[in-house]
């Protein structure tokens, strides 16, 4: 708390859960699904409430790779540049790296929300998060 600012005090803390992946996503989203999820719920930090963050990160990170992957691919077949000539002469980067740069802001945004990068983890307060209560483990075992 850089601020020093006065804390909130009595906030909401929805039964912990995890949500089911929806069927929809692409491979490299449920990867990244099956790779962060089991951590945050670890940490106490999930709930249905989250579905939605949880999807726009995934989908967000899928993004980001196809991008890398297609930057890449242009890079190889073009002697490592990311840029081409148009028609009238100017030079312009490929569609593919605008993508990729707003992936990547977008990913940071909402890893802040889930703690997923140092700076964001150092603002968790872990001494509020606690154990599930015994009424919420039914909740955490059948999920979302």
């Amino acid at each position: 708390n850089p601020s020093k600012r006065p804390l909130p005090k009595g906030e909401p803390k929805p039964a912990s859960a995890v949500p089911a992946p929806p069927l929809w996503l692409d491979d490299h989203a449920r990867a990244e699904w099956g790779r962060i999820v089991p951590e945050l719920n670890a940490l106490g930090l999930l709930s249905c409430l989250d579905m939605s963050s949880l999807v726009g990160y995934v989908t967000t990170w899928s993004e980001f790779v196809q991008a890398e992957r297609e930057i890449a691919e242009y890079r190889d077949a073009n002697g490592g540049r990311i840029t081409f000539t148009t028609p009238n002469g100017a030079l312009q980067q490929i569609p593919a790296v605008g993508v990729r740069n707003k992936a990547a802001r977008l990913l940071l945004a909402f890893a802040a929300e889930f703690g997923l990068s140092p700076s964001a983890r150092a603002a968790i307060d872990m001494s509020k998060l606690g154990q599930p209560k015994e009424d919420e483990i039914e909740g955490l075992l059948s999920g979302c």
